[in-house]
């Protein structure tokens, strides 16, 4: 289980090395079970990243782009997926892609590759990719490609 880089790593960043809490969530999209790498509780990590940027010596202002607004599974990432689960049931053709932007635990992206589609996920934390790889172990999904993009 791996996340392609087609830009090669990208920078290493302090905060990869924070250890949020997590839990396991199990989700159902259509057919398909997954499981998903969740930041446990969204408020007590958003007050620790706070702490660890002054523990850091890092401006407050890093909070905009270091939020750990990613770790949460979003009504929005669910409708999604199970709208792309119900397009791709019905599709025949196995030319699809997907470019998910802002992917956060990449619940979207994972389901069209259960569909065997081509997933490409984005988005602009730093901590997203450890996230990724867990939840492709988690759900036995071999690849995806990734781009850190603002």
């Amino acid at each position: 289980m791996r996340i392609e880089y087609p830009l090669g790593i990208p920078p290493k960043h302090p905060i990869q090395e924070f250890k949020f809490s997590t839990s396991l969530q199990t989700i159902e999209i259509g057919d398909h079970s997954l499981r998903l790498s969740t930041i446990e509780d969204l408020e007590p990590a958003i007050d620790q990243v706070f702490e660890w940027l002054s523990l850091n010596a890092l401006p407050q202002s890093e909070m905009e782009n270091l939020a750990p607004f990613f770790g949460k599974l979003w009504p929005s990432a669910i409708a999604l997926a199970e709208k792309l689960a119900a397009i791709f049931k019905r599709s025949s053709s196995n030319r699809q892609n997907l470019i998910e932007l802002g992917c956060g635990l990449g619940l979207p992206g994972l389901i069209a590759k259960k569909f065997g589609v081509e997933a490409t996920l984005t988005d602009n934390h730093p901590c997203v990719p450890s996230f990724l790889e867990k939840n492709l172990a988690y759900n036995d999904i071999d690849s995806v490609k990734y781009f850190l993009l603002s």
